[in-house]
């Protein structure tokens, strides 16, 4: 049985043994998301987010799903929901400033990356997300 065959055997197994958590359906949508499947990950994500809408991680996949379907209007509100749910994640913060970039709106951007670089934990990742806001505010 070739990796994916096997990869879909599991992924069955698993919704018939898990069917109420969203974490089967993340890790589908991962895996989907790997191999450039982006349409078809849309179904399980939206699946998982159905099942656990308080979940962060599934509002910050759904995020990172649009981000990958270059969509980052749509991203935003997911991510900014992952926010609201897990105030002390930063990789969804970090992403909601990328998003806000990406749409051309500097002032969301620096304000979200202002706010992560005040949460991160190591020095590299304060002086990245510097660098980022430094070089909005100079444009």
């Amino acid at each position: 049985m070739g990796d994916e065959a096997a990869t879909e055997e599991w992924l069955e197994k698993a919704k018939r043994a898990d069917v109420d958590s969203s974490r089967v359906y993340l890790t589908e949508t991962a895996i989907l998301m790997d191999q450039g499947k982006l349409d078809e990950a849309f179904l399980p994500a939206s699946k998982a987010f159905g099942l656990e809408p308080g979940n962060p991680n599934a509002a910050f996949t759904l995020g990172n799903l649009f981000v990958e379907m270059d969509n980052a209007a749509a991203a935003l509100p997911f991510f900014l929901l992952a926010c609201d749910i897990d105030k002390y994640w930063i990789a969804p913060r970090i992403s909601a400033g990328n998003a806000a970039d990406e749409m051309g709106n500097r002032k969301a951007a620096i304000q979200h990356w202002k706010k992560a670089k005040s949460m991160a934990p190591g020095q590299q990742l304060k002086d990245e997300l510097g660098r980022k806001i430094r070089g909005l505010e100079v444009h």
